[in-house]
């Protein structure tokens, strides 16, 4: 999702990050598609993730990725051939938020190997030509503390 203007902008990474749903990651693969393609596999990837771990019920979830690691350390500590990503979500009521956490911890704790490489995976492939795969892309994922 594409911001209005910066004052939207702002708002929405304040309200992320106050739900605890804002973070960064790190992506390392061979044959990823070129920026801005992977940026929005990486939006679709994030979406189906956090709604696989709520179900249909959850809709109207909002999520913004961007290229560059917003300054977190992970970003900072990121060597050469690593992409670096900040992410925001904002769920359509805060009452699910901690399950979303939990969800991203659980995703970061096991290298995005839950649900998040799979989505990815799938949005990367169909994002080539036909016959072409993108191959294996490994994950680290770390949440911003609540703001």
């Amino acid at each position: 999702e594409t911001a209005i203007d910066a004052a939207s902008d702002a708002a929405f990474e304040l309200d992320a990050g106050a739900l605890g749903l804002r973070g960064a990651l790190l992506l390392r693969g061979q044959n990823l598609p070129p920026m801005p393609k992977l940026a929005s596999c990486v939006r679709l990837a994030m979406q189906g993730t956090l709604q696989a771990a709520l179900g249909p019920s959850l809709q109207g979830l909002r999520v913004r990725v961007r290229p560059g690691g917003g300054g977190s350390e992970l970003a900072k500590t990121c060597g050469s051939g690593a992409l670096p990503f900040s992410f925001a979500a904002l769920p359509p009521s805060a009452e699910v938020s901690e399950a979303l956490v939990a969800h991203l911890l659980l995703e970061a704790d096991h290298e995005g190997a839950v649900c998040f490489v799979a989505e990815l995976q799938a949005a990367m492939d169909q994002s080539l030509p036909p016959g072409e795969s993108s191959g294996g892309v490994k994950v680290q994922l770390e949440l911003f503390p609540r703001t």
